[in-house]
């Protein structure tokens, strides 16, 4: 996928997977149609995708292909790639009856211009305010314009990926998944409890009658945790375990540690340590363990001062998981400011992006 927020999770950015996903009739997405006139995603046949099942193939059940390779990572995610991909046959739809002497191309570039667009206004209006906070995201002016006016980019500013975020500050997500996911079913108006890893690699519930709607509910019904550095043992004893292994002995852990590859990443990656990235951040430089007291709540402190020698080594996925968060966000301020950093770049650096004047066939403000 590209750094930019454009769609491209959707529709690759390599011409063998922007090939494979398209009907080229249409302007559409490729769909695998269910017997019951419902649209999936196309499905993957490479058994060696890390996600096809023997059992699940000879039911003629596959995992599924997108525009990014880890669309199965989790069924949540899988349903959210196919919501956007219903979403773009929609929209070529339209503009198709209200363009008929439009072609294929002209029609899919449309649309995708318009998808790319939707998610930038949701990713800025919706999902930012949440997690970095309204004040944050308004001193930063990282609003949408809502139509009044076109936003200047600024040709000096670098849209890519800052290594602290990619490699931390985005990741501070996973301290928010509970163990076990309340898991719908819409047919039935029942509900249930699974563990967090058997939805891992495993959207084969798609396919069945009312699964997509199941998904949705339980995506929507499930309460998040608190960001902290306390993360549940489904993702550090169970990432990526496979449930049909080790039936007979099951409280043997065969599972990845979430949380220390992501320590680990940082350090491969050469990211200074917490310290410096409170410096970095205007914020104040602690010293001392002791200086953390009130950045820290007094039982994460002692947990960390008994993990690290010197407070220079605290690690910045460590250290920043440990603040208490912002008042009206959910993460604490050092995050804040690497990920309201991140996504500024992304707006005022993407000469495409959609309230941007100066882009080739600008929108209407």
């Amino acid at each position: 996928v590209t750094a930019f927020i454009d769609g491209s999770v959707i529709y690759g950015s390599d011409n063998k997977t922007a090939t494979m996903i398209r009907q080229f009739k249409s302007g559409k997405l490729r769909m695998l149609k269910t017997p019951d006139g419902r649209d999936l995603l196309p499905p993957s046949t490479d058994p060696n995708d890390g996600c096809n099942r023997p059992q699940e193939r000879a039911r003629n059940r596959y995992c599924f292909a997108s525009g990014d390779a880890r669309a199965n990572e989790n069924l949540h995610l899988t349903t959210m790639h196919l919501l956007w991909a219903r979403q773009h046959n929609q929209i070529a739809g339209n503009l198709s009856r209200v363009n008929p002497h439009w072609h294929d191309e002209k029609i899919y570039q449309e649309a995708r211009r318009i998808i790319g667009a939707q998610m930038q206004h949701i990713t800025y209006n919706e999902f930012l305010p949440v997690i970095i906070g309204e004040t944050e995201v308004e001193s930063r002016n990282l609003k949408p314009l809502n139509g009044k006016d076109f936003r200047k980019i600024k040709e000096d500013v670098n849209p890519a990926i800052a290594n602290n975020f990619a490699t931390s500050a985005f990741r501070f997500a996973h301290t928010l998944l509970p163990g076990l996911m309340k898991m719908t079913d819409a047919q039935k108006g029942t509900a249930d409890y699974v563990e967090l890893h058997r939805m891992l690699f495993n959207p084969y519930s798609l396919y069945s009658k009312g699964g997509v709607e199941s998904s949705i509910q339980s995506a929507t019904s499930n309460n998040i945790q608190m960001t902290s550095p306390h993360v549940t043992s489904e993702l550090t004893r169970h990432l990526f375990e496979d449930p049909t292994e080790h039936k007979d002995k099951p409280f043997i852990p065969c599972g990845l540690d979430l949380v220390s590859l992501n320590i680990q990443r940082g350090r491969d990656h050469g990211l200074p340590g917490y310290t410096k990235w409170r410096e970095y951040c205007n914020l104040t430089k602690p010293e001392t363990f002791e200086e953390l007291e009130g950045v820290w709540n007094y039982e994460t402190l002692k947990d960390i001062q008994g993990i690290y020698s010197d407070i220079d080594d605290v690690d910045l996925y460590t250290g920043a998981l440990a603040e208490e968060t912002s008042a009206d966000g959910i993460v604490g301020p050092t995050f804040t400011c690497l990920i309201g950093q991140q996504f500024q770049r992304l707006q005022e650096g993407d000469r495409y992006w959609y309230e941007a004047e100066d882009q080739p066939y600008p929108f209407s403000p």
